[in-house]
């Protein structure tokens, strides 16, 4: 009974925790147990193919400092072969003073002939019975092999979810925040747009017509390069205005969408060039967000939407013709 009661506590107290590691088996035996030690090579063999355990080999135990034990690990066992030829007092107390150092190594003992056992330690079969004096050695070892099994279970692999279900799993949850009705109601101004696009339009009038006023005062000139040049800075001119119009057009026609949205990325980007009369930069914003149906988006933002947004975010994005207008964040998903 207290074999049985001391088996147990290793099952549920060692094993059947979820260790970082795989343990190895490490086997002591003699020249005499040449026999049992092929059958419990194939019965560790089977565990190492389950996955129950990393490894195992045999440990040389002979060094009197023990140096052949100094790899062994927390969870790792030591499994002795009694046989006759096993000094096994001797054995015995090398491998007591070296638990007794190391707790989180386990021994177990499989009593092969009948001679002394320490009963600190697992010993099977768990009738004690020793396996050379039975009528039915295979029934002892399959009884030896389930209960090895018992001691190293098959540990449950927890495979991480994929990204993509994990960012679906937060949207889903910005959606059923008690926020999200609110934030739908949300209309943010495109005004800055709207005058962005017109002075645009604006400013490519003003070009052209400056372009072509030039170009009627040049009359008959034959500096046909000049005139070339204001003919181009005219096209320009038309060009800026027509594309002004278009995407005030554009934008007014747009409708605002409100969709859950992952923040992956944020960049900004300085065009133009600085001189030695000041600087004609201008710096523009982009968030990259990633909606429910996985589809990835770089968005134009303001400075201040941009300054207001981290990486990993999620929350309510507020997209209106390929432009980012706010970005309400819902803290604690």
């Amino acid at each position: 009974m207290l074999l049985q009661i001391k088996f147990l506590n290793f099952c549920t107290e060692k094993n059947i925790n979820t260790m970082a590691r795989l343990p190895t088996i490490y086997t002591v035996w003699a020249p005499d147990a040449i026999q049992p030690a092929a059958t419990l090579q194939q019965i560790l063999q089977k565990l190492k193919t389950e996955a129950r355990v990393a490894d195992f080999m045999k440990l040389e135990i002979e060094d009197t400092q023990l140096s052949s034990m100094e790899n062994l690990e927390d969870g790792d066992l030591i499994l002795i072969l009694l046989t006759y030829q096993l000094e096994s007092e001797q054995t015995e107390n090398k491998i007591s003073a070296f638990k007794t150092n190391r707790p989180g190594v386990n021994v177990a003992e499989i009593v092969i002939d009948n001679i002394p056992y320490e009963i600190g330690f697992i010993t099977f079969p768990t009738d004690l019975r020793p396996i050379r004096e039975r009528a039915d050695i295979n029934a002892a070892w399959s009884s030896i092999e389930q209960s090895l099994k018992d001691m190293f279970p098959i540990k449950e692999i927890h495979q991480p979810e994929p990204e993509e279900q994990l960012i679906n799993k937060r949207l889903k949850a910005v959606e059923n925040h008690p926020e999200y009705p609110a934030l739908l109601q949300i209309k943010p101004s495109a005004g800055a747009l709207y005058g962005r696009f017109g002075c645009t339009a604006v400013f490519g009038v003003i070009f052209a017509g400056g372009a072509m006023v030039m170009m009627s005062n040049v009359g008959g000139s034959s500096d046909s390069v000049f005139s070339a040049v204001l003919l181009f800075f005219a096209a320009v001119g038309i060009g800026m205005t027509l594309w002004g119009i278009f995407r005030f057009i554009k934008l007014s026609g747009a409708k605002l969408t409100r969709p859950s949205a992952l923040v992956v990325d944020k960049r900004f980007a300085v065009r133009g060039s600085g001189g030695k009369h000041g600087s004609s930069t201008t710096t523009h914003y982009y968030v990259t967000l990633e909606l429910r149906n996985g589809e990835r988006q770089e968005l134009e933002s303001k400075e201040k939407v941009y300054g207001t947004i981290t990486k990993d975010d999620v929350g309510v994005a507020y997209i209106r013709d390929g432009f980012l207008l706010d970005y309400r964040r819902i803290a604690g998903i």
